[in-house]
């Protein structure tokens, strides 16, 4: 009888280590785990050229000379780093566009990272860092600051964690 009980806490274990490792994002692959992703159907370049015209137009989302973030490519040529400034939150937001190998008409916004004023270093990864309500007040004000404005469709693909309470 004191057998069974040591290999069903032994089961229970190893099935609640399972799960919480998979739902907290550890499994999670890629180089930004945690992110939001925003899918739209159109190429990388068409997407980077919407967001170079939308910052080109508002100037106002484009952060600070002196805070020294440009956009461009990232070393490997993969990611299309982006910032943005929210002048009335005073806050940078960081993500990246990335395009579909598979499918040439096809490329997605990854939101990653928020920065709390212009003094960098105060960044809080979405999904991961941020409360509830804060993480969803960020995706909806990316939606509607950025991703609105670029007049392309798009379609809110979660994110690659599993983290579906956020």
């Amino acid at each position: 009888m004191k057998k069974r009980y040591k290999v069903l806490i032994f089961l229970l274990a190893v099935i609640a280590f399972f799960v919480v490792v998979t739902y907290s994002g550890l499994l999670s692959a890629g180089s930004y785990p945690y992110s939001q992703t925003y899918k739209f159907s159109v190429s990388k370049d068409s997407l980077v050229n919407a967001i170079k015209k939308f910052k080109k137009i508002d100037t106002l989302y484009n952060p600070p000379k002196e805070v020294g973030l440009i956009d461009g490519l990232d070393e490997n040529g993969n990611f299309y780093n982006c910032w943005v400034y929210y002048p009335k939150q005073d806050e940078i937001v960081f993500f990246v566009i990335l395009g579909d190998n598979d499918n040439a008409e096809s490329s997605s916004i990854w939101l990653i990272r928020i920065n709390k004023g212009l003094i960098l270093g105060h960044w809080s990864t979405i999904n991961d860092d941020i409360g509830r309500s804060e993480n969803l007040r960020q995706k909806r004000l990316f939606r509607t600051q950025i991703l609105d404005k670029l007049k392309l469709r798009y379609k809110d693909d979660g994110n690659n964690a599993f983290v579906f309470w956020k």
